[in-house]
């Protein structure tokens, strides 16, 4: 197995013999009086595959995750790339066409919203999420989860202002976001009110770019 299809380092693969073959190995090396060094670098990791927990993390939270540093990522500031977004070359073909071909879709299932391109999925960050439940009715919407809300509204400004800090917002990020998405799962109104401002979604951006393109042929 090559190196670049590693995807999580804590864990030993199976297919090589897994834990209990590798505590084998080292009791066999300490026999012998050596040590066993590993080396991990991020860089060298399988991006494709979700299981990259790591990866993962530093696209949902960007600068706030505890990983942002493990990979070589050259960050834009604030003000050239907004949350810090990452860009990724992975598309075939142009942006707006591949969104026009409903190619690149906004998902949510088993309460995992996620942006699906293919066989690529990536999660969403925190702050997207915002932007979806803004496009659930406001009648539908609790107090508790509208206050859930803005306090992920509040903390995003805060960040905003202290870049440099982001890591120390990271565990706050996660359990405003977490709290949020377990009272969507808790409720069949919220979850089903969550896939149709989804579904809106969508639909609004695949119009808003096929009209795009049909006007500029």
């Amino acid at each position: 197995m090559h190196g670049y299809d590693v995807a999580d380092p804590s864990r030993i693969n199976q297919e090589l013999g897994g834990n209990e073959w590798h505590q084998k190995f080292c009791q066999n090396l300490l026999a012998k009086d050596l040590g066993l060094v590993v080396d991990i670098v991020p860089n060298h990791m399988s991006t494709k595959c979700p299981d990259n927990v790591w990866w993962m993390n530093v696209l949902k939270y960007g600068l706030a995750s505890p990983y942002a540093e493990y990979f070589d990522i050259h960050w834009r500031s604030f003000a050239q790339m907004p949350n810090h977004r990452i860009v990724l070359p992975l598309l075939k073909d142009h942006y707006k066409k591949s969104i026009a071909r409903k190619e690149i879709q906004l998902k949510y299932n088993q309460n995992i919203f996620t942006i699906n391109y293919f066989d690529h999925l990536f999660p969403i960050s925190p702050y997207t999420l915002i932007s979806i439940l803004t496009n659930i009715p406001i009648h539908l919407l609790p107090k508790t989860l509208t206050t859930n809300i803005k306090k992920l509204e509040n903390l995003y400004s805060i960040i905003a202002n202290n870049i440099n800090k982001t890591p120390s917002y990271y565990s706050n990020l996660q359990k405003l976001e977490q709290k949020i998405l377990k009272e969507i799962q808790n409720s069949e109104s919220l979850t089903a009110a969550a896939i149709k401002a989804i579904e809106k979604i969508n639909k609004q951006i695949k119009k808003q770019y096929y009209g795009e393109l049909q006007n500029s042929r």
